[in-house]
């Protein structure tokens, strides 16, 4: 998984997805949302999931691929406060 530009990711299957401003997180639940409405959608089918959320597709490796790129993430923020 990489970041491509502002709202966009593409996985390594080359599935595009959309978390507004780049945001994905967490909730209490461990649900997995994004900056604006919670939803994360593919880029080339948003304008017709109407609410339906990506992950909730995923497979199970794409999931680990989701989260193995977040901990990267959450790791360079956690090195780069000391």
């Amino acid at each position: 998984m990489r970041w491509v530009k502002r709202d966009q990711f593409v996985m390594d299957d080359g599935t595009m997805i959309l978390a507004n401003c780049g945001i994905i997180g967490l909730g209490p639940e461990l649900t997995v949302h994004e900056g604006y409405d919670g939803d994360i959608h593919e880029v080339d089918l948003h304008e017709n999931l109407e609410g339906l959320d990506w992950i909730d597709e995923a497979t199970p490796e794409t999931k680990k691929e989701l989260a193995d790129f977040m901990i990267s993430r959450w790791t360079q923020y956690k090195e780069r406060a000391k």
